[in-house]
């Protein structure tokens, strides 16, 4: 019977850990939970009666820490069955890739994201750093991370997790974006960059190039940049001059005699507070600001459907298949993908 469901969150420094439910068949049971990778040191940990049934009663007598034992067939002096976990709960893609968007967003997998580590360096020089990024949650033990790129060079991420017994490592090229070549709109999260260069096909080296960057629209200077052949402009798109969902920049090019132009479209999203629900209920939501141009992901329990015709401000029926946190997160079609 349902008196006899129990569900339970563990949650450790705040962060919920693991979530189980339990059909007790006698009055008295035992239930045993792995925890993530945890540093040396103390930890929190919170026990959660989710969904408590009227009527329905729980006591915890005690509860014990218990470190497991196991084999070592690689004798690398972890056990084997630890390896597999941390093998599960972890993952990056570690291809090289180029990007035009700086920063690039970085996405992976970690059981346990306080003990998330995130670093960098130049390709070419160890010594330039980056700044540590901020990892966030996306769905399940998923994050995303804003990496910023180094412009004059390769930038190398690295990650690591379980007190740097996982590693990962991966190279980002910030590519530049010929204002020459370029016919098409480029659509960009607020804050995003692009490396703006003007190289026409057989240019003169000497030939300087004039770069311009305008509010869409108007003749409203937003910055410039005078460039030889072999520079390249970094310019970052905030979209704080309008108050529009996507605000629109017109990106110009003069050398050698000649002129090139295209567009720059800015989402600015806003999702709003964190919407709320009942289980088993469905609800209408309205996120604040929500450009057609992005997309929306969710967690597996998460439905959304969008109402027909779509418009503006564009409005969701939302509901909820389980309880336990949930995510909703936006992301724009471009070369990165950014969230």
């Amino acid at each position: 019977t349902e008196l006899n469901l129990f569900e339970l969150g563990f949650s450790i420094g705040g962060v919920e850990v693991e979530r189980v439910s339990k059909t007790l068949a006698t009055d008295t049971e035992t239930l045993e939970v792995l925890l993530p990778y945890l540093d040396s040191g103390t930890h929190s940990l919170r026990i959660q009666w989710l969904r408590g049934q009227p009527k329905a009663s729980l006591k915890i007598n005690t509860i014990e820490l218990q470190s497991l034992e196991g084999d070592d067939s690689d004798s690398d002096g972890i056990d084997d069955w630890q390896e597999l976990r941390m093998a599960v709960d972890s993952d990056l893609d570690e291809t090289t890739i180029s990007t035009r968007v700086s920063p690039y967003c970085l996405e992976g997998t970690a059981g346990y994201l306080p003990e998330l580590v995130i670093s960098g360096h130049k390709l070419g020089d160890i010594a330039a750093v980056i700044t540590p990024p901020t990892a966030y949650k996306s769905f399940s033990n998923k994050y995303y991370a804003d990496v910023s790129l180094f412009a004059d060079d390769a930038t190398v991420i690295n990650v690591e997790m379980h007190g740097g017994l996982t590693q990962f490592s991966k190279q980002v090229t910030w590519s530049s974006t010929n204002i020459v070549d370029q016919s098409e709109d480029i659509l960009l999260r607020a804050n995003d960059s692009l490396l703006l260069e003007a190289v026409p096909a057989g240019s003169n080296p000497t030939d300087p190039a004039t770069i311009s960057v305008y509010e869409a629209g108007s003749s409203s200077l937003v910055a410039e940049s005078i460039q030889t052949v072999n520079d390249r402009f970094a310019f970052q798109f905030t979209g704080e001059h309008q108050s529009q969902t996507v605000t629109s920049y017109r990106v110009e090019a003069s050398v050698g005699g000649q002129s090139y132009q295209f567009y720059v479209n800015v989402a600015q999203v806003d999702l709003g507070l964190p919407p709320s629900t009942v289980l088993g209920f469905q609800r209408e939501w309205t996120p604040a600001s929500l450009p057609s141009e992005v997309e929306l992901e969710t967690s597996p329990m998460v439905k959304l459907a969008e109402s027909y015709p779509v418009e503006n401000p564009r409005t969701f029926t939302l509901s909820v298949g389980g309880t336990g946190p949930q995510a909703i997160v936006a992301r724009i079609d471009s070369d990165q993908d950014g969230i």
